[in-house]
C-alpha cells in the first residue's frame, strides 16, 4: 500500500507548541491532538510516517529523506522551512541545524534562494530516480524569488508544488493581509504575527508562532486536496 512520508520542521512534527500548551492546560479542546500529517493520513485513509524534526533546515530535509525507509510508489511531502537556516556535520559526523540570525553576513536573498534551489532539486531528483511522488509546500516562508532565483529552480516542475512556489501557507491563512504586498518576504511572518489580527488569533493563538489545530486542519485541506488527485 502507498505510504505518505512527511519531512519538515516543527510545523509538521508530531509534537510542537500545540501539544505543550495542551499538556500545560493552556489550550483546551475536545478534539484529538494530531499533527497535520496525521490529519492528512486520516483524511486520505492512507498510512503515514513523519520524519519532521523541530528546528530543521532545508538541507536537513535531505538527511531526513535518506534516513527514511521510503520506497517506490510512496509520496514524499517536503514542508519547506526557513531558507536562512543552515546545516552542517561536526567532526564526529553528527548533523546539526543552526539559526544564523546573529551572523547577518550569512543571510541574504541570493544565498538563501540558491541553497533552497539545490536542496529542492536534490530532493526532486532523488524522488525521480527512486519512483517516488515528490511534493513541495512552502510553510511560513517562500524560498523562490523572481529577482534572485538560481537556474536550478527552472528544473523543478511547477506540478510538484502543492501551492504555487510563489506562495506559502500563511498567504492562505490570511489572503487579504498578504495581498497588500507585491511579494512575500520572509520577515513578513513575524510582522503578521505581531498584528495579532483576527486570522492570527484564528489559526495561531494560543501558540506564539505555530499553527493551532484549526491552522493544522487548513494545511491538511491544502495537502489532501492536492494529493487526492494523484492517488
Amino acid at each position: 500500500m502507498t505510504t505518505l512520508y512527511f519531512f519538515g520542521d516543527s510545523w509538521s512534527s508530531e509534537k510542537c507548541e500545540v501539544e505543550r500548551l495542551f499538556s500545560a492546560g493552556q489550550y483546551m479542546t475536545n478534539e484529538s491532538i494530531k499533527s497535520y500529517p496525521a490529519m492528512v493520513s486520516d483524511r486520505l485513509n492512507l498510512p503515514y510516517k513523519n520524519f519532521s524534526k523541530s528546528g530543521s533546515s532545508q538541507p536537513h530535509l535531505i538527511q531526513q529523506l535518506l534516513e527514511s525507509d521510503i520506497k517506490p510508489g510512496d509520496h514524499a511531502v517536503f514542508s519547506l522551512t526557513a531558507g536562512s537556516r543552515r546545516f552542517y556535520y561536526d567532526d564526529d559526523g553528527k548533523p546539526h541545524n543552526i539559526f544564523v540570525d546573529k551572523n547577518i553576513e550569512a543571510i541574504n536573498d541570493y544565498q538563501d534562494c540558491w541553497q533552497s534551489g539545490w536542496v529542492c532539486y536534490t530532493l526532486y531528483q532523488y524522488c525521480q530516480q527512486n519512483s517516488i511522488y515528490c511534493w513541495f509546500l512552502n510553510m511560513f516562508n517562500v524560498s523562490w524569488s523572481e529577482q534572485v532565483h538560481h537556474p536550478l529552480w527552472n528544473l523543478i516542475p511547477d506540478q510538484n508544488w502543492i501551492l504555487p512556489k510563489t506562495q506559502c501557507v500563511l498567504q492562505v491563512f490570511d489572503p487579504d493581509h498578504f495581498a497588500k504586498f507585491q511579494e512575500y518576504k520572509n520577515s513578513d511572518f513575524y510582522d503578521w504575527l505581531h498584528t495579532n489580527n483576527t486570522q492570527v488569533k484564528q489559526f495561531i493563538r494560543p501558540c506564539n508562532e505555530h499553527p493551532n489545530l484549526l491552522g493544522r486542519r487548513k494545511i491538511t485541506e491544502i495537502v489532501s486536496n492536492k494529493l487526492s488527485a494523484h492517488l
